[in-house]
């Protein structure tokens, strides 16, 4: 018998393995597919999983009052994981088949920075920068930023900046490392969903020259990683570190 607790570890490694699929792709799989676990019990023999029971849980979803796209990720989650399953003769039959399930997701325009406000964001690290080694007029730096409060302030800004001229992701943010860099052509590449690669031109002196002094100051910090980005344990840096700076500035 294979219970949904086995066959969810061997969707999950086939996820990693087999298909490469992102960390965030399977850490997003194993949490939905867990809170199904929860409500299915993990030793349910998966093959007994029907209709009426993927229906009960979809109403428990409901019933929660999360957001639509939430919901249809959930479910879209746990439908990639029957079709495994059917695939691999584990269930002699899918649950999902013939199963029709709409749920509205509302449309919406995102709200998008203006000009000015991008400006103001970036002139709280500039500032600081100013007044310690970087003329930033004049594109020139005195000296490599030494206390660990001007590295990060200078990383912080280079965030910032690369996030505005090359319109990259906050999580493919994070995954750059230091050869991903080709000074020569001004490159930078980027791994997006789905590990794919693509490289991103750096158009701008500023940025470039900022990620070459990132760079000189990020090899004077003893560390073990290959990120282009740490946080203050000197690790990769996370997206929610990212977002957290965002708003710290942009309540400044």
């Amino acid at each position: 018998m294979f219970t949904l607790s086995n066959t969810v570890d061997l969707f999950l490694t086939h996820c990693k393995n087999e298909k490469n699929l992102s960390q965030l792709t399977i850490k997003a799989y194993s949490l939905d597919l867990a809170q199904f676990k929860n409500y299915a019990y993990a030793s349910i023999d998966v093959g007994s999983i029907d209709k009426q029971l993927i229906r009960s849980f979809i109403e428990n979803l409901i019933a929660q009052n999360l957001k639509a796209s939430t919901m249809n990720r959930k479910i879209a989650t746990l439908k990639t994981f029957f079709s495994y399953l059917e695939c691999e003769e584990i269930v002699a039959t899918n649950p999902f088949n013939k199963l029709r399930i709409r749920l509205r997701q509302p449309h919406f325009v995102p709200r998008v920075m203006n000009l000015h406000e991008v400006q103001l964001l970036m002139s709280v690290p500039r500032d600081t920068l100013n007044n310690s080694f970087f003329h930033f007029s004049q594109l020139e730096f005195r000296a490599l930023p030494e206390s660990p409060s001007d590295k990060l302030t200078l990383q912080n800004l280079l965030i910032i900046e690369l996030l505005f001229s090359t319109g990259v992701r906050v999580s493919e943010l994070c995954s750059i490392d230091i050869h991903d860099i080709d000074s020569i052509s001004n490159t930078i590449v980027v791994r997006g969903k789905g590990s794919k690669e693509r490289s991103v031109v750096i158009t701008h002196n500023q940025v470039n020259q900022l990620i070459g002094i990132h760079i000189q100051a990020r090899k004077t910090q003893p560390n073990d990683s290959d990120a282009l980005f740490l946080n203050r344990q000197s690790r990769r840096i996370k997206p929610q570190s990212i977002r957290s700076m965002l708003s710290h500035y942009a309540m400044k």
